[in-house]
């Protein structure tokens, strides 16, 4: 595949210079079909159909909920596949922003594989994931249009979160840990709600394997225990209803997958330090009372 004169973009003519980024909804007649390149970093998520990506030299076939994570040093184009329709979401942002989120995940975790791979790396999102994902997309673009500075605060989150998907653990002398591919699939399984909610066990569904095993591999590989990641799941849910809905306390517990009420206001206090009640007050505009 032969790669002609790639146009190379650059932030200053395709950022906002607000907001710090660059939002599209592509469909398969706006991408373009040229090769090109820049010096900011872009993800973008495949929401319907498929398309061909064309990407170093290599051509990948693109389905509904991938989401891509392009380096600058990424030249790209791309193609329609076959007589598919396509859609895709574009979110494109300064490379220092990577910077700082790398920096924010040490010393446990680091983005640096991310930037070593000939391909940029794919996660294939679920139907569940993949609408959250289009959700807050779409909801950072109608930000950006009412307010690019508040917008600016909302994306540089939302990129920390979408990175972190790409993040990988550091072991050792540094070197970075891969899970097994059986973990891969708990980690990305469990982050659905009717996952989480259920717990240990849809947990056991997924994993396929005993109990001493998967507990023995979370404690190797993750340090910490599968109640606990449960937990974690549940309590990050939990915090984001509190700051995005008007929901009443007790509602929000049990939705999350927390039968005991004691024990979610024990967990909530101790992961983030306050009461919910307290956190949904200091963490949110017009914050109902509850």
């Amino acid at each position: 595949m032969t790669i002609s004169n790639p146009k190379l973009l650059k932030a200053e003519d395709t950022l906002d210079p607000i907001s710090g980024v660059n939002y599209k909804i592509n469909s398969l007649f706006s991408v373009t079909p040229s090769w090109h390149n820049h010096d900011f970093m872009e993800v973008f998520l495949i929401s319907k159909g498929a398309i061909r990506h064309l990407i170093n030299g290599k051509e990948q076939k693109l389905v509904e909920g991938d989401l891509v994570f392009i380096r600058p040093e990424d030249t790209h184009s791309f193609r329609q596949y076959r007589d598919s329709e396509c859609e895709l979401i574009n979110l494109a942002f300064h490379a220092n922003w990577f910077n700082e989120m790398n920096i924010f995940f040490q010393p446990e975790f680091s983005l640096e594989s991310a930037l070593k791979e000939y391909l940029p790396e794919i996660k294939r999102l679920g139907l569940a994931e993949k609408k959250y994902m289009y959700d807050r997309m779409t909801e950072g673009g109608e930000k950006l249009l009412q307010n690019p500075a508040e917008a600016g605060v909302y994306f540089k989150i939302l990129t920390a979160e979408i990175l972190s998907m790409f993040k990988k653990r550091k072991v050792g002398d540094g070197h970075i840990s891969v899970l097994p591919a059986w973990m891969e699939r708990i980690l990305m399984e469990m982050k659905k709600k009717e996952n989480f909610k259920k717990g240990l066990s849809a947990l056991r569904k997924i994993a396929c394997r005993s109990d001493e095993h998967t507990s023995r591999s979370f404690r190797l590989y993750l340090k910490t225990t599968p109640t606990d990641f449960i937990n974690e799941l549940r309590i990050k849910y939990a915090a984001s209803c509190l700051l995005n809905s008007d929901e009443k306390i007790d509602f929000i517990a049990i939705d999350s997958g927390f039968d005991n009420l004691s024990h979610f206001y024990h967990t909530f206090k101790k992961t983030y330090g306050s009461s919910p009640r307290k956190y949904r007050l200091l963490n949110r505009k017009n914050a109902v009372i509850v």
